[in-house]
């Protein structure tokens, strides 16, 4: 069994539109973990990074984000404001490695809501490259 049918298996009968979400969305779409991992991304993560859906998943989400955003994420999930939906749909801006040395993703993110095993599910808007 390929690892996408693997994952496609482990998900529950009310994750179907968040599988659906991932093969058909036009912009990166993640179902990411509390431990900090990506448990599913969209194929355009692949087009955008460079890396395969599969080594996305393989390794904690900051091992991809560039280091001066590391704080920007983190005073974002431990403000007062993460847990009132109208506030965190206004989202935050970070930047993700690419295969390409020096080469960075520029994203706009914003949570539309968790599923019911607490997975975080989020949409990112690509907006530019940037070099470091």
């Amino acid at each position: 069994m390929s690892w996408e049918k693997e994952q496609m298996a482990n998900l529950v009968a009310t994750d179907v539109e968040i599988a659906h979400m991932m093969r058909h969305s036009f912009e990166p779409v993640v179902l990411i973990n509390d431990v900090g991992y990506f448990v599913m991304v969209s194929y355009k993560w692949e087009e955008i990074l460079g890396f395969t859906r599969k080594q996305l998943c393989q390794k904690p989400f900051k091992y991809f984000l560039h280091k001066e955003d590391y704080d920007t994420i983190k005073a974002y999930h431990e403000s007062p404001i993460f847990n009132k939906s109208a506030e965190r749909k206004k989202g935050f801006i970070n930047r993700y490695r690419t295969t390409t040395d020096g080469k960075y993703a520029k994203f706009r993110w914003i949570q539309l809501g968790m599923n019911k095993d607490g997975f975080s599910v989020a949409l990112a808007e690509f907006l530019e490259y940037e070099y470091s």
